[in-house]
């Protein structure tokens, strides 16, 4: 954990520690009965500004004015779109703190022109793990350097007031930096609006003396425990997978993955006296025709079916309210049976042809609420696949499970879970063991050779 006494020059009063420095920005911590802490940061006066576009069509930053005590949001007479630029030190987060809400507020002090509020569409944010251009000073590529996301929120105006606040969606608040700079970018969605006037908002920046109208980037974070309850394997765990045929018993290793419906609680109740571990798979992601609680799925939750695999349909995941009440019994049919953990699997539908308009969030959401639902049973759980959202769910995944990602030269985006002390169980089904095996075993994983029917065949990497 950090030393947050680096920068303390006060004490504590009433359970709320004020911090302040120098060069710092003003930072409050208290602490709040679901959070290890509520952090607020102000902005960093001196790096904030707006970049104004160099004409119309350009698409890059023209002009900048790190100096001025407002930041403008809109476009100008020549319909030159202006965004403004925020920093902020996150670098009190811990390094083990797990980023839970961030909430951002601006003040207006007023417009220059007319209200662009509607003509230039939404107040938009988006978020940079680091400076935006490379250095936290202000610069004109600002503008347009890429974000890590374009889309981190939206602000809305507080009714009554001159307060906008933007929440950040939750399926990006990883991005939050616990080591220095996080930079946010805010615009305009609509750019510009043609209309050759002025037309934008000013807000006060971070040079403003009056600290309750400075930009403000308020964190909520939580810093993880392991219950007793639940198992959680070591980075290095022997495994087995077999998912069909008559299941070998027989092979030494510490854990066995079986199918949740299939594997009989007697077949469990065998591992566990030859001192095993059972992780029970399902399918989370997708509508099987062939499973027992088939019928339980309505038509309008089925999409598109899983290329390669007949008789079985993407299901549309945003729809919790459907899908909950179905996945609860199977989480729950894997307490009745003794599972000591799950394999939720198809939980990528997002990247793929699922019929349904699905994207991050919708994904990000229901992986997290599966990953609750397991905890509270006492069921450890993995991330299968899904490697674009291993940073963003790592914290509440207990390992991962992954197909193939040496065939697709994608193995290091799993790095994150052996970083997190947390294994990565790996199945490859192309290539001569020779061909992977020295790699996989270098970063640490647990690969398997294995051939795509799942049955009990396997060579081990180590």
């Amino acid at each position: 954990m950090k030393n947050f006494c680096k920068i303390i020059t006060a004490a504590t009063v009433l359970g709320v520690l004020i911090f302040s420095g120098l060069s710092a920005p003003s930072i409050n911590v208290s602490a709040a009965p679901q959070y290890a802490a509520a952090l607020t940061f102000r902005s960093i006066g001196e790096q904030d500004g707006w970049v104004k576009e160099s004409d119309e069509f350009s698409q890059k930053g023209g002009y900048k004015n790190a100096a001025s005590s407002f930041l403008l949001v809109g476009d100008d007479d020549q319909d030159r779109q202006i965004c403004t630029i925020l920093s902020f030190d996150t670098s009190l987060i811990p390094d083990n703190g797990v980023v839970r809400s961030a909430v951002l507020e601006l003040h207006r002090a007023g417009n220059l022109g007319s209200d662009p509020a509607g003509s230039l569409g939404k107040l938009s944010v988006a978020v940079k793990s680091a400076p935006f251009g490379g250095d936290p000073g202000l610069q004109l590529k600002d503008f347009q350097a890429k974000a890590n996301t374009r889309k981190g929120g939206v602000y809305i105006r507080v009714p009554g007031t001159n307060r906008f606040t933007a929440s950040l969606k939750t399926s990006r608040l990883y991005l939050i930096s616990n080591a220095g700079v996080t930079q946010l970018r805010v615009c305009f969605t609509g750019g510009d609006n043609d209309n050759q006037s002025m037309d934008a908002y000013r807000f006060y920046s971070g040079d403003e003396d009056g600290l309750d109208r400075q930009p403000s980037l308020t964190v909520q974070y939580f810093i993880p425990e392991k219950d007793p309850a639940v198992w959680y394997p070591a980075v290095n765990t022997s495994w087995q997978i077999q998912l069909a045929g008559i299941l070998d018993t027989g092979v030494d290793v510490q854990v066995y993955d079986v199918d949740l419906f299939d594997t009989p609680r007697a077949k469990i109740d065998q591992l566990h006296a030859d001192g095993r571990k059972v992780i029970c798979y399902f399918s989370a992601g997708s509508w099987e025709d062939w499973r027992p609680d088939a019928g339980d799925f309505p038509d309008s939750v089925i999409g598109k079916s899983l290329d390669g695999w007949p008789g079985e349909n993407w299901l549309d995941i945003r729809k919790i309210k459907i899908l909950g009440p179905i996945m609860s019994a199977r989480l729950d049919l894997a307490v009745q049976k003794t599972c000591d953990g799950v394999d939720p699997d198809n939980v990528d539908g997002f990247r793929n042809g699922s019929g349904f308009k699905l994207n991050f969030q919708n994904q990000f959401a229901y992986n997290l609420w599966l990953a609750e639902q397991a905890h509270a049973r006492k069921l450890s759980i993995g991330l299968k696949n899904d490697l674009s959202q291993i940073k963003a769910l790592v914290p509440y995944f207990d390992w991962s499970l992954n197909e193939q990602c040496f065939e697709y030269l994608e193995c290091g985006k799993l790095l994150p879970f052996v970083q997190s002390g947390k294994p990565v169980f790996g199945i490859e089904y192309q290539g001569a063991p020779s061909s992977f095996c020295p790699q996989a075993n270098l970063m640490d994983f647990n690969v398997l050779k294995k051939r795509l029917n799942l049955k009990a065949w396997r060579i081990p990497c180590r």
